[in-house]
């Protein structure tokens, strides 16, 4: 459900603006992760350009993360989302999927008017233009403040602290573990060589 109601609002936007489908139409049947664990969604890139949500198990071949925290910023200017977005994966995908992200705008006016009619919705786009250009640090604060409760109270996204802890373990613990086999073919060797001499 939440999947597809991403995916619905992306393709929304990009509508909006068509142009940029011709970016994403070359990487068509490739498939892009949008979000952050838990709320990840899994999308297909259509022949088209836009998305096609799929299953969350899908391997993705380019990931697009937005924190939690940073999600109020990408209602703002193209500067806001390309410090709240990070994208990984293959090389021009990624690259083409950054372009993307930087251009992608919301007409908020071009909604309004097919809900309000032209008169009305040109002054209430101008409010909330107005409205978000001095409210936006408060939006990227509660934000903040909604990812420090999802992670440190309700236990919904891991602590980066502890996840980057948990992989250095898990490398010391392959190094180890390495270091030991090298360490026991090593005396089955010198036991074969004994035996050997014996």
């Amino acid at each position: 459900m939440m999947a597809h109601l991403a995916i619905s609002a992306f393709n929304h936007l990009l509508q909006q603006q068509d142009w940029l489908c011709e970016q994403l139409r070359p990487f068509a049947g490739r498939k892009v992760a949008l979000g952050e664990s838990p709320l990840q969604v899994v999308a297909l890139i259509q022949p088209d350009g836009y998305l096609h949500a799929l299953p969350g198990d899908a391997e993705p071949d380019a990931s697009i993360r937005i924190p939690l925290s940073s999600l109020p910023l990408m209602l703002g200017d193209a500067a806001q989302r390309r410090g709240a977005v990070q994208i990984s994966g293959d090389p021009a995908l990624a690259a083409a999927l950054g372009e993307v992200l930087q251009a992608l705008q919301w007409d908020v006016s071009a909604d309004l008017s097919r809900l309000l009619g032209d008169a009305a919705a040109t002054p209430i786009a101008r409010q909330w233009q107005q409205y978000w250009a001095t409210h936006h640090e408060q939006w990227h604060v509660l934000g903040q403040q909604l990812a420090e409760y999802a992670r440190d109270e309700a236990g919904l996204l891991a602590d980066p602290t502890a996840v980057s802890r948990f992989v250095n373990d898990i490398d010391t613990l392959r190094d180890d573990v390495a270091r030991l086999e090298a360490r026991l073919s090593l005396l089955e060797a010198q036991r074969s060589a004994t035996g050997d001499s014996a």
